[in-house]
């Protein structure tokens, strides 16, 4: 028999929670499974004939009843290789019967849709909270497991008018370029420009491969779409200060336009780098129809919404595209995959972030500071490069005691920084720096603030971190999750880690005469520092008097500390203790930048390093010659006396849930 022959598909179908495989599948004319990255429901569509009647008496589903569906594709790819497409679960949200002949047509929509998420509407309001936090809230509201991939979205209010919960949530994801899905039991909300950057996960050639698109259709549009850049404004009243935030679309590689084509946005804004951040959302969002593509396949169980694949072969029409909807068929004609993609881009947009404006008063004179450019493209960041850029214009312009060789060379530290990331050899190493040249920029660009305290945090990547063997070690360590009569040092599940966790849950009024649900993962960053109740130190790498080896996150944190956030439920005893179940885990990556004293030894003798503004360098060495300065966090705290600049802030990870996690539980004497 030929491998053509020998590839089959079995679909198998659990309705009401019973497998139902055997009952459906002689009555099965046609099922398809539509998978959508963004907005819409997952459904399953499926048809059968109702010859003998069984599908409209006895066999008869309900709306409302759940389906679960899994098809399995046997020796697909090679002989003996079998591959399966998980649908998930759905609910039956609509039934036709027709005929003749007589059929019945079931529509379910993924279970986790449910008709509270999709159509309540509420109104409400949240304070100085985050867009990651109310997304939390609304998916534990609904019993769903949030899965959250960007950053956080700081706000001093939102408000849900009248509106349902999904309707809100997609709303708030386009206005910030994210993209919102509901499920199977999760809710997904993923940075837009993230999910572009994917490796692709199959290559499809034009000809020659299983995979060879069938049929397909490419489409260049230019209405209302093909923006160059887009603009936002944000007004501070306190500072009586009007920021326009202008991002400009990567064009690179594309023929130009015959003329730019710019779009304003009119929604509110409540600081520069969110009017950066919608700035850049919108232009995303009308630019991803400009190149889009169809193509039909052989069924490929591999394809879902949300990944990346690279089209070869098509010419000007090649490149790695995104899944915006996947559709996949069977019926007796056999499977098939039908794609509906969005051309990738290779680069982020830049953010110019250029107009800040001085208001002086109603029909007053305006003025306007010259337009500056970003090289990094993270909002946030890029808002700090123009607060860094302010203060060294006040510095300078200052009168007073003339810039110490220290303070000169501290002003020069971002250049620096940027300067040694070129150097590195390794993509890691270099975003280390990266990091640093931030971490200077934000620092000296804040008026004095002593302690990290009231400060919003830096963000910076748990899978960057994670490339370092040592926070990597630190990270197993943390969670070997053998369990509290095993007493590893430093395990999130050992008996220390629970009498710690027993006290912030006590604390905290979930020791009671009930079960009482906590789950600690999905606060925001402001309560972490309440509720973590393990830690475990990274170490920096070796120092000596003379020689420093220097790698990425020895530039930008040093020594450091992970974090550990529990899930779970709390039980009464009868005999009048509690029993702690742990469910869940995630750690974070917890650091301050702020420069207190080390103590005599560390601060005289190694100290900071040595930083050159003439050659763009920092040294090892502890006593270098030439133009090198050696700079100390005295140094630092006599800049900041002097000057009036230099802010302390926090520096964390977003919370990475522990995979795997077996869970333990404990007895608690309350």
């Amino acid at each position: 028999m030929t491998e053509e022959k020998a590839r089959r598909f079995e679909i198998k179908l659990w309705i009401g929670g019973h497998d139902a495989t055997d009952y459906t599948a002689p009555y099965l004319k046609e099922l398809t499974y539509t998978d959508s990255a963004d907005g819409e429901a997952d459904d399953l569509q499926f048809t059968l004939h109702d010859r003998d009647g069984h599908w409209s008496s006895d066999w008869r589903p309900s709306k409302g009843t759940k389906v679960k569906c899994t098809a399995v594709c046997r020796s697909w790819e090679e002989p003996g290789r079998d591959l399966k497409l998980l649908c998930g679960e759905f609910t039956i949200d609509e039934i036709e019967y027709s005929g003749p002949p007589t059929q019945v047509r079931i529509k379910a929509l993924t279970s986790a849709m449910t008709t509270g998420l999709r159509d309540s509407r509420k109104s409400r309001a949240w304070q100085n909270s985050s867009f990651r936090t109310v997304a939390g809230q609304i998916a534990q509201e609904h019993n769903l497991e949030l899965q959250y991939d960007g950053d956080s979205c700081s706000f001093e209010r939102k408000d849900q008018r009248s509106d349902s919960d999904l309707g809100f949530l997609n709303r708030q994801c386009r206005e910030n370029g994210f993209h919102c899905k509901v499920h199977d039991g999760k809710l997904v909300i993923r940075d837009g420009r993230k999910a572009e950057m994917q490796e692709a996960v199959l290559a499809i050639p034009m000809k020659g491969s299983m995979y060879s698109p069938t049929s397909w259709s490419f489409k260049t549009s230019s209405s209302d779409t093909g923006y160059t850049e887009a603009k936002s404004v944000y007004t501070d009243p306190k500072q009586g200060k009007t920021h326009t935030a202008i991002v400009e679309a990567d064009r690179s590689g594309e023929e130009p336009d015959d003329a730019d084509k710019s779009i304003t946005l009119d929604s509110r804004t409540e600081s520069p780098a969110d009017a950066a951040r919608k700035a850049k959302a919108k232009l995303q969002e009308k630019n991803e129809k400009e190149n889009t593509c169809s193509i039909d396949i052989l069924g490929c169980p591999k394809l879902y919404a949300g990944q990346v694949i690279s089209l070869t072969g098509f010419g000007v029409f090649a490149g790695n595209f995104l899944v915006k909807k996947a559709t996949h068929k069977f019926s007796s004609s056999g499977y098939t995959t039908s794609l509906e993609l969005s051309k990738c881009r290779s680069r982020e947009d830049r953010v110019l972030v250029a107009k800040s404006v001085e208001v002086t008063g109603r029909g007053g004179v305006e003025k306007q500071q010259a337009d500056k450019k970003y090289k990094n493209t993270d909002v946030e960041l890029s808002s700090w490069e123009q607060m860094f850029s302010n203060a060294v214009f006040c510095i300078r312009k200052s009168r007073g005691e003339e810039l110490s060789d220290a303070e000169k060379t501290i002003l020069c530290l971002p250049d620096i920084a940027e300067a040694m990331a070129e150097k590195q050899n390794s993509a890691k190493d270099r975003q280390g720096w990266l990091y640093l040249k931030s971490m200077f920029e934000r620092w000296l660009g804040h008026k004095t603030r002593i302690g990290p305290s009231g400060s919003t945090p830096m963000w910076i990547d748990w899978d960057w971190l994670m490339q370092f063997e040592r926070a990597k070690n630190s990270y197993q360590k943390l969670t070997i999750n053998k369990g509290p009569e095993d007493n590893i040092s430093n395990d999130v599940t050992n008996a220390a880690a629970f009498v710690s966790l027993g006290k912030i849950l006590k604390r905290h009024g979930y020791i009671t005469s009930q079960i009482e649900k906590f789950d600690f993962t999905q606060i925001d960053w402001p309560g972490w520092g309440e509720f973590y109740h393990q830690e475990n130190p990274v170490s920096g790498s070796d120092i000596s008097l003379t020689v420093r080896d220097v790698d990425g996150l020895e530039a930008c944190m040093g020594g450091f500390t992970l974090r550990a956030l529990a899930g779970g439920y709390v039980e009464p005893l009868p005999s009048g203790k509690h029993r702690i179940h742990m469910q869940k885990c995630a750690v974070y990556a917890y650091d301050a930048f702020q420069f207190e004293d080390d103590g005599w030894f560390k601060e005289k003798l190694v100290g900071l390093g040595n930083w050159s503004c003439q050659e763009l360098d920092f040294s090892p060495l502890s006593f270098p010659s030439g133009s090198y300065v050696h700079l100390q966090n005295e140094n630092f705290r006599q800049f900041r006396k002097r000057r009036g600049f230099g802010g302390d802030f926090y520096v964390f990870t977003r919370p990475h849930k522990v995979e795997k996690f077996k869970g333990s539980v404990y007895e608690l004497y309350t």
